[in-house]
């Protein structure tokens, strides 16, 4: 079975007059050809409805990252919306997908890196078109709340023991060896014990609605199990990390990696270097001495700031000065991450898994890209 057809123009798509907006520059920015084959189709073997082809509904997710839409919002401006079916492929007369289509449609993509592929032949694309000049790449990384509502923060001094004081450990040495005796109330009995744990178990499984457990334990549930806890210069976040490795000259990104926000952004760094550009700019977090040693071996420069140590308490003059040239120029990797929020609705990702949100912000990615490809190749229009 094939896939549906969809794009027949009829005598009503030649008779509507529409004035070329941003979506006919962007697409015309690549091939789509190419993403076409590699996204393959949809329909399974037998007999069945057809199903929609797989490019139109890529189009489709890329117009609700651009317009910041939820799928049923999506589904509205499909069908009304001309310049939306201009762009998607689908004529006046073709029936356009609904939300639950666009949800299935996301979830394929993120089966087998299939997003990631789309998004690495649209950089191979604008390499070729010399739009990628790999003078420098920009590294970076933010943080991005959960959808989820956030759990209770971990205490450290439960989780980490090796904090206690020396004075408490000479202190408990003292009282295990028995050179200090203190009066220990006794237990309480056993049945007395559980008496107390079933009634506590009942009443927190009235206040909170649900059934008796008959006292067999129950692990708190959180919304989104693969978010976790960050911090960076005293904030605290539940959620994810996005680490971007973005080209110089016009801030299109190259590398994406997501993680949960507790790793820190020196962990995936070697991943967002491509290896083929001349420079690395990035900041202090980012310094290592094997770092260093692995881009001169590479015959890439190091342009990442230097930061004190134990051993220099304070950086001398020069590497302050430097750490100033090198902020400038790393300045240009804030861009991508400004219009994925502000413009991308991504303050706050949408999800409850790690595969929905890793796939929304590599599509994310890829508007970036092709909006921000548009904007180069078209000066007139306003770039993103």
């Amino acid at each position: 079975m094939v896939d549906r057809v969809v794009g027949q123009l009829s005598l009503a798509d030649g008779l509507a007059h529409a004035t070329p907006t941003v979506l006919d520059q962007i697409a015309r920015v690549i091939d789509w050809a190419p993403i076409r084959a590699l996204l393959g189709t949809r329909s399974g073997p037998g007999s069945g409805n057809t199903s929609y082809p797989a490019e139109p509904l890529l189009r489709c997710l890329l117009l609700g990252v651009w317009h910041r839409l939820s799928d049923p919002a999506l589904e509205e401006q499909l069908r009304d919306c001309l310049s939306f079916r201009r762009f998607a492929g689908f004529s006046l007369t073709d029936r356009t997908p609904d939300h639950s289509t666009l949800w299935r449609f996301r979830a394929e993509l993120s089966r087998d890196g299939l997003i990631t592929r789309v998004f690495d032949e649209i950089t191979r694309q604008f390499e070729i078109k010399g739009l990628i000049l790999k003078h420098g790449t920009l590294v970076d990384a933010t943080f991005l709340p959960a959808r989820a509502r956030p759990p209770a923060k971990p205490k450290q001094a439960a989780e980490t023991p090796a904090s206690e004081t020396s004075q408490s450990k000479a202190k408990k040495r003292k009282v295990q060896s028995g050179a200090e005796t203190k009066q220990v109330q006794p237990p309480p009995a056993a049945d007395q014990t559980s008496q107390i744990q079933g009634e506590t178990q009942e009443i927190a499984a009235a206040a909170a609605g649900a059934p008796a457990t008959d006292g067999a334990e129950t692990k708190p549930r959180v919304a989104d199990p693969d978010a976790r806890w960050g911090k960076k210069g005293g904030k605290s976040v539940f959620g994810y990390k996005l680490h971007l490795g973005v080209d110089q000259t016009h801030t299109l990104i190259r590398r994406i990696v997501t993680t949960d926000a507790s790793v820190p952004d020196t962990g995936p760094a070697d991943v967002l270097i491509s290896g083929d550009e001349r420079a690395v700019y990035g900041d202090q977090a980012y310094y290592s001495h094997a770092r260093h040693a692995r881009l001169q071996a590479a015959g890439i420069k190091d342009r990442l700031m230097r930061r004190p140590n134990k051993h220099h308490s304070e950086l001398p003059p020069r590497q302050k000065r430097r750490n100033r040239l090198i902020a400038k120029v790393r300045a240009a990797v804030e861009r991508p991450f400004a219009v994925l929020k502000e413009r991308y609705g991504m303050r706050r990702l949408r999800f409850f898994s790690g595969a929905a949100n890793a796939t929304q912000c590599v599509l994310a990615c890829c508007g970036y890209n092709l909006r921000r490809a548009a904007g180069v190749l078209f000066p007139t229009e306003r770039p993103a």
